[in-house]
């Protein structure tokens, strides 16, 4: 009976670690994919603006008017990347709702810096 019992418990622990690494593993995978996709959606706002600016330079757009444009520019794009973040958080189970760190575009920006400031600090304190 003893070693029936000591078996089960084996295998229950066994599992249970299992879940866990498993778990800890997909959170991490999530998270870094959660960068991932904000990297490029800040990479395709960063390119909209470069891509306005010489719009404006090159039809020499009075600076009022590019303004407008501007504004224009980032309420759009602000949009777009808030419908495309809700799709994104749609397929994501609410188990892992907690791991994810920003919810619309004003929020992943604030991520993203974060993120990159605290990857320089480390690096800066091994140099």
């Amino acid at each position: 009976m003893v070693p029936i019992l000591s078996f089960l418990i084996g295998c229950t622990l066994t599992y249970l670690i299992t879940v866990l690494s498993s778990g800890l593993t997909a959170s991490t995978v999530l998270e870094k994919a959660c960068l991932t996709y904000a990297l490029l959606l800040m990479s395709a706002y960063e390119i909209s603006l470069n891509q306005l600016e010489k719009a404006i330079v090159a039809g020499k757009i009075p600076e009022n008017q590019a303004n407008i444009l501007r504004r224009t520019n980032n309420d759009e794009f602000e949009k777009f990347a808030n419908k495309k973040i809700k799709e994104i958080l749609k397929l994501i189970p609410v188990s892992h709702k907690n791991i994810i760190r920003y919810q619309n575009f004003h929020e992943m920006k604030i991520y993203v810096t974060k993120q990159y400031r605290s990857k320089h600090a480390e690096i800066n304190k091994k140099v």
